[in-house]
Formats: C-alpha cells, sequence, structure tokens
C-alpha cells in the first residue's frame, strides 16, 4: 500500500474511532441502563484513536513510508483494512438513526446485546493490541536504525 493510501486508511481508522467516541458519549447522556458497556466501548474507541493517531504520526514523517512495520500494517487486505471493516460494522450498529420513530426507540434502548458488547470489545481489543505492537515494532526499527548509524 503506498504512503498515502496507508495515511488515508489511518485517517479513517482515526474518524471511525471519533465517531464511535462521539456516538457513545451521546448514548451515554440518553441512556443510564448501558453505562458501564457504553464507558467500555468509548474507552476501548479511545484508545484505539490514539494508537491510530501515533501511527498516523509516524507515517507522516520523513522515513515513514519506508517502515516495514507501517508497510506491513497497511498491505493491501491487510490488517488495517481487517480493522476498517469491524470498525465501520460497530460504528454502523450504534450510530443513530435519522427517523424520528425508530430514533425514539433507539434512544430507550442500547442497540448492542450483552454478547455484542463483548464480541465488540475482544475485536476492539485485538485492533488496539495489534496497532500497539505495530507501534512497538516500529519504535524498536528506528533504535536500531539509530544504533547502527
Amino acid at each position: 500500500m503506498e504512503a498515502v493510501g496507508f495515511a488515508s486508511s489511518l485517517l479513517t481508522l482515526v474518524e471511525v474511532s471519533g465517531k464511535i467516541v462521539l456516538a457513545c458519549y451521546k448514548y451515554h447522556q440518553d441512556i443510564k441502563s448501558a453505562k458501564k458497556d457504553i464507558a467500555r466501548i468509548r474507552s476501548e474507541a479511545t484508545s484505539i484513536r490514539s494508537v491510530a493517531e501515533r501511527l498516523l504520526e509516524i507515517a507522516g514523517s520523513r522515513n515513514g513510508a519506508t517502515r516495514p512495520t507501517l508497510r506491513a500494517l497497511g498491505d493491501s487486505d491487510g490488517f488495517l483494512d481487517s480493522f476498517l471493516k469491524d470498525f465501520k460494522s460497530l460504528n454502523l450498529g450504534i450510530e443513530p438513526p435519522t427517523e424520528k420513530t425508530k430514533k425514539l426507540a433507539f434512544i430507550l434502548k442500547w442497540p448492542l446485546t450483552k454478547s455484542e458488547t463483548e464480541r465488540s470489545l475482544v475485536v476492539m481489543g485485538r485492533i488496539k493490541a495489534t496497532l500497539q505492537l505495530a507501534l512497538a515494532a516500529d519504535t524498536a526499527f528506528v533504535d536500531v536504525f539509530v544504533l547502527d548509524e
């Protein structure tokens, strides 16, 4: 994946993470019964967004496009594409509907079941762990590169 495509995918991940966080804050205000689930999903989405923003900074740096970890993460049909699909499906599941009648039902009930929430948290944890591993591998790559010079 080219540097532009990689950066675009990371920006999309940051954007979708932000939407999930925003939707969770809105739910948190409107719904009291799902506070714990909402807080957990919001926390994971915030963590993923932070790591993705850091990776975006690295990708935009002078040597960002040549870093092997970032290239592997951004390969076509690679981890990042898979993460985006998972994240977008979660966002679609919790984004408020636009029709007034559906919106009322949506406000009254958190749209994810307990098992869907747990499954979403597992997926989000996997995304976060992989992104953090990529960040750590990139840091190690830079450290070795600096030591070699």
